[in-house]
């Protein structure tokens, strides 16, 4: 196998003869050999008092021969370290991720569990499961009106922090699916009332729903014309 020093001393021409031509064999048919050979070329080249050429070396002073070899040492070290220092680094990663989820730190994984557990009871918290409320309130209005009527109750629930959701007209009514918070529905119960609503009362609270709480409830609104069928 081939070392750097050969390479360096071949292209100085200080390789004896038939190491010489044992390398130049070799490299006839050697590709790896040959891209290694480029590569010291280019290195040779920048050092100091470097002189590519195959014996002899007749005109190079015995102090450029110093500092080539000198140079062609420091080049092969730079080079071992930088590959060494590469090696480490891979052989890191692959330990660390070859190491099995089973052998986590207890700290590490009650961490994790504390933190997924807070994030679900966070998840509950921010979003909150609409309650559907038990009555439908009713509007009368002309077909015509309805969307108009329909823009007002939509306002009204966007000041209530609530959402709205129409369905199109079927049997000359349409619904209206309002999304509002517990502490605001009387206040958009009575905004309903100021619209013509006949019915927006709550119904008679179950024995859980004594008192508003923070959860949202579904409020079903029906726009009904003045000769449809007032129920639902």
């Amino acid at each position: 196998m081939t070392n750097p020093e050969q390479l360096f001393d071949y292209l100085d021409g200080s390789l004896p003869d038939y190491e010489r031509e044992k390398l130049e064999s070799e490299l006839l048919t050697d590709s790896h050999l040959q891209k290694q050979l480029a590569i010291a070329r280019r290195i040779h080249k920048g050092m100091p008092g470097s002189r590519e050429i195959a014996p002899p070396m007749a005109a190079e002073s015995a102090e450029a021969r110093k500092a080539g070899v000198l140079g062609r040492r420091v080049a092969v070290a730079f080079a071992a370290l930088f590959l060494l220092n590469v090696l480490v680094g891979i052989g890191f990663i692959v330990v660390r991720n070859e190491r099995p989820s089973a052998m986590l730190g207890d700290k590490e994984a009650a961490v994790r569990k504390q933190l997924q557990a807070s994030l679900q009871n966070s998840a509950a918290a921010a979003l909150p499961v609409p309650t559907l409320a038990n009555d439908v309130v009713t509007i009368t209005a002309a077909p015509t009106e309805y969307d108009v009527i329909a823009e007002k109750v939509t306002l009204a629930a966007r000041q209530s922090d609530g959402s709205v959701t129409k369905s199109p007209v079927v049997d000359e009514s349409m619904m209206i699916f309002a999304e509002i918070p517990g502490e605001h529905e009387s206040e958009f119960r009575n905004a309903l009332t100021m619209l013509g609503a006949t019915n927006s009362a709550p119904a008679s609270p179950n024995a859980g729903d004594v008192s508003p709480g923070p959860e949202k409830k579904t409020i079903r609104i029906r726009l009904a014309g003045t000769g449809s069928n007032a129920s639902p």
